[in-house]
Order: C-alpha cells, then structure tokens, then sequence
C-alpha cells in the first residue's frame, strides 16, 4: 500500500478505538509486527484495538508514519532492521509498553560505546 491508502486504513480503522485522541495511540514500523505488537508492546492479541498494514516499501511506510507522528501519535522515528515494511498502530493503555526494543537506533546516530565496568581504555 502507499503511504495514503495506509494513512486513510488506519484513520478508518481507528473509528473502532475507544481512545478518540491521537496522542492516546502508537504508531511505529518494524518488519515483523506480530512481535512487535505482541512481545514487545505487549498487546493482547484477542483484547485490543491495534492494526497493522504491508506498505509498497520502507519509504511509504515512513512517510505514513510521519504523518500520524506529526498529528500527535506516540511513537518514534527509530529505525529497525530489516525491510520495516509494516506499519502499526495500537490503542494505549496502562498494560501496553512504549519502550525502544533492543536493536532500535535514531536515525543517522551510531549508539555509544557501552563501556563495561572494569574496562579499560
């Protein structure tokens, strides 16, 4: 899908959702949504309100998720390894976890060095 059809999926999809502020849902990208929605922000598959759509590419799939960042959506601009070619979106909720899942970097930023306690320069 294009980064308009997916914006337009999610925006229809989100009618269902009892959060009606866009701040009160995540939107991220990943290559395996069904782990990242399901281990790592810990959605209950069968409970909860949450979508997850193919884009054409990577590309498509950041420009869809710009567009719900900049509207207020929680989320990051982190890249993931991998293709990242889905994007997905869940309802908040005291259960859920919004957390930078290992592996996970800013853009254009290398992490720092861990250095390990007892290690020398």
């Amino acid at each position: 899908m294009t980064a308009e059809e997916i914006i337009k999926e999610i925006e229809e999809h989100m009618a269902y959702s009892k959060g009606r502020w866009w701040s009160s849902h995540y939107i991220g990208i990943t290559d395996n949504p069904e782990h990242a929605l399901f281990e790592y922000h810990k959605i209950h598959k069968d409970n909860h309100w949450y979508i997850y759509v193919d884009a054409d590419s990577p590309k498509e799939a950041e420009k869809a998720r710009d567009y719900f960042l900049k509207k207020g959506m929680r989320g990051n601009t982190y890249e993931v390894c991998g293709k990242k070619n889905y994007v997905y979106c869940y309802e908040v909720t005291p259960k859920t976890l919004e957390y930078e899942p290992f592996g996970y970097k800013p853009f254009g930023k290398e992490q720092p060095k861990q250095k390990v306690v007892g290690e020398r320069n």
